[in-house]
């Protein structure tokens, strides 16, 4: 059953679904109806997304691999040079995050509490590294969280503890979410063949924690009566229900609000086809380059407090809404191919989970054209790929 969501055309169209219907409930007054177009674009784009993944398939006559060679990982994972790697991208990691606090002379939580000088989330680190710090980050997370999961690691335990504390220093909401989610991806992975109950129990639990702490951040940063005021729900809510329901239901929802009242101008592509190209440019060589050509047009938003209208945006500036869906035969084919090709080469798991993560994410914005998430990939790429284990001193 896990091994079928983790198809990336399947948990697209499932989350999907969900998004649709969870809209379809109108808990909120900001809510509109949802158009044609929409719909159009939505089922299309799941129909292309499963045409690729099956024209991988034929073209392979179905020689194709699918989960996780569990015996491989454990071998590779424990081998004593790649383990050296690791420590070395930690240790650059850590001095170069400890630098940026330097240059600021603060982080954004001791900010928010009065304590030393004013910095945002938006304003902290190194403009053209951090986002590359950024990337990095998020390997060293997935690859201590691998050790933990397949070994029981105690040092790897110490070192996450560590990792995860950090985008809670910045009070960045986005890189909170994108780590318990690669983090929930590679869980499910590693145990695609051997989930149980437990394992399942944890999952839920770590989702409600989830919610709780999102809620938690929406309360200290706006407070809870601003939280359900900007909702507008339809009902009364519980005074014994924490606010980051309430706030959870309507950030994921109102993306694809703003979609449906935008997307009748999106017809046609708008400028020329560089959007999902300037995506992967570094921020500070982005305007540098790109302020020559067209702009897209501003999304319409039905609330100005909602301003998300999930990763559609750019593409239907690219191509329109009529063939913005095809380019997902493409990404079908290339998500079989990574799924494909980490069975037996574990230097591509981050692409898998980058992609997983990014379909995932997909409701809010598009990470699936973000250049950290790939520079993550690219970075766990490169550091584990070369070794063969052909000794037992390998092992360690």
């Amino acid at each position: 059953m896990i091994k079928f969501l983790l198809i990336p055309p399947t948990l697209f169209t499932l989350i999907w679904g969900v998004i649709i219907y969870l809209h379809s409930l109108k808990l909120s007054k900001i809510l509109i109806d949802l158009n044609f177009e929409t719909l159009y674009l939505v089922s299309m784009t799941c129909v292309c997304f499963y045409t690729g993944f099956i024209y991988y398939y034929l073209l392979k006559k179905g020689r194709v691999n699918l989960g996780l060679n569990v015996d491989l990982y454990f071998n590779y994972f424990n081998n004593a040079a790649l383990k050296r790697r690791f420590r070395c991208a930690l240790i650059f990691w850590f001095f170069m995050s400890v630098l940026e606090v330097l240059i600021h002379k603060n982080v954004p939580l001791l900010s928010a509490f009065g304590i030393g000088s004013y910095i945002r989330y938006t304003n902290f680190g190194i403009p053209g590294i951090h986002g590359f710090l950024n990337a990095l980050y998020f390997c060293l997370v997935c690859y201590y969280f691998l050790r933990i999961l397949i070994y029981k690691s105690m040092d790897s335990k110490l070192i996450l503890f560590f990792l995860m504390v950090w985008p809670f220093l910045l009070l960045h909401r986005m890189m909170i979410v994108a780590l318990f989610v690669q983090m929930l991806i590679v869980f499910l992975i590693i145990h695609l063949d051997k989930l149980k109950f437990s394992s399942l129990l944890k999952v839920v639990i770590g989702f409600f924690s989830f919610i709780f702490i999102f809620g938690f951040m929406g309360d200290f940063r706006s407070g809870r009566e601003h939280i359900l005021r900007l909702a507008q729900l339809t009902f009364d809510y519980p005074e014994w229900l924490p606010s980051g329901f309430a706030w959870v239901y309507i950030y994921v929802t109102s993306p694809i609000n703003n979609l449906i009242n935008s997307i009748s101008h999106y017809l046609y592509p708008d400028t020329l086809p560089i959007e999902l190209l300037s995506r992967l440019v570094p921020s500070v060589l982005r305007d540098l380059i790109f302020t020559a050509f067209n702009k897209s047009k501003d999304i319409e938003l039905v609330s100005s407090a909602f301003n998300v209208s999930t990763f559609y945006i750019e593409i239907l500036s690219d191509f329109g809404y009529v063939f913005a869906p095809f380019l997902f035969v493409i990404i079908g084919f290339a998500s079989f191919l990574i799924m494909d090709k980490q069975f037996n080469k574990p230097q591509y798991l981050l692409c898998w989970v980058a992609l997983m993560y990014s379909i995932i994410i997909s409701i809010f914005s598009n990470h699936m054209f973000h250049l950290v998430f790939w520079f993550e990939a690219f970075f766990f790429f490169i550091l584990v790929k070369g070794f063969k284990l052909t000794r037992n001193k390998d092992l360690k």
